[in-house]
C-alpha cells in the first residue's frame, strides 16, 4: 500500500473474516494506518488500534506503535462471541503523554462487509 489513501485522507488497512475454527468468532487482522499526520493533534509518539464488536462487545487492542504517524501493526486477533449483524468498530488511538488517549480516529465496518458471505480486505477511511 501507498503512504496515503486514494483521496489522501487518513485510513487503516486490514482484513475481517469469520474464523475458520468457529463461525461464532471473527478473525481480524490490523495491518497499518496512514495519513494520520493530517489529523489535528495526532503526535505519532504512541499509537494503538482497538477493535470492538457492536456497541460494547468483545474487543482487543494492538501493541503500541511508537514514533510514527504511519504505524504498522500486522497483528491478527480473534473476537467473539460474534452475533450475526454486529458491526466492527475500528479506532486508532493516540496514547501519547500529551493526548492521554483522548485523540481518536474511528471507522465502523458494517456486518454486511464481512458476514455471512466471506470476508472484507481493504482500506477504511478514518474520521
Amino acid at each position: 500500500p501507498g503512504s496515503s489513501s486514494a483521496s489522501g485522507a487518513p485510513a487503516t488497512t486490514g482484513t475481517v473474516r469469520p474464523s475458520v475454527a468457529s463461525m461464532r468468532k471473527l478473525s481480524v487482522t490490523v495491518l497499518r494506518a496512514y495519513g494520520l499526520r493530517g489529523l489535528k493533534h495526532f503526535t505519532g509518539e504512541a499509537l494503538c488500534c482497538t477493535c470492538e464488536l457492536g456497541g460494547g462487545g468483545a474487543s482487543f487492542k494492538t501493541t503500541v506503535a511508537t514514533d510514527s504517524t504511519d504505524p504498522i501493526w500486522e497483528e491478527t486477533h480473534e473476537l467473539g462471541p460474534y452475533t450475526p449483524g454486529e458491526s466492527l468498530e475500528v479506532t486508532v488511538v493516540d496514547k501519547s503523554s500529551k493526548s492521554c488517549g483522548k485523540y481518536r480516529a474511528t471507522v465502523s465496518v458494517p456486518a454486511e462487509f464481512f458476514f455471512p458471505h466471506g470476508s472484507f480486505e481493504g482500506e477504511l477511511p478514518l474520521c
